[in-house]
């Protein structure tokens, strides 16, 4: 992926800030909502699978599906 940016600089030439063009600004928009939406997957199932090992460990009681989906 190769990106035409345009860099602002300070008076003194350090940069300040970087301009993208719009149509790569809205993918990589795109991209960063799926990447955090597939990071809240692995973390809900990773949540999912604690649970899980707590069940069979006798720690944490198990849910009925009527019940669980009576929560929603």
């Amino acid at each position: 992926m190769t990106f035409n940016l345009q860099y602002v600089t300070g008076r003194n030439g350090t940069p300040k800030a970087v301009q993208v063009p719009i149509k790569e600004w809205e993918r990589l928009m795109k991209d960063y909502a799926h990447a955090k939406q597939m990071s809240k997957l692995k973390n809900d199932l990773r949540e999912a699978i604690t649970e899980i090992e707590n069940i069979k460990k006798g720690k944490k009681k198990p849910v009925l599906l009527k019940d669980f989906l009576n929560e929603l």
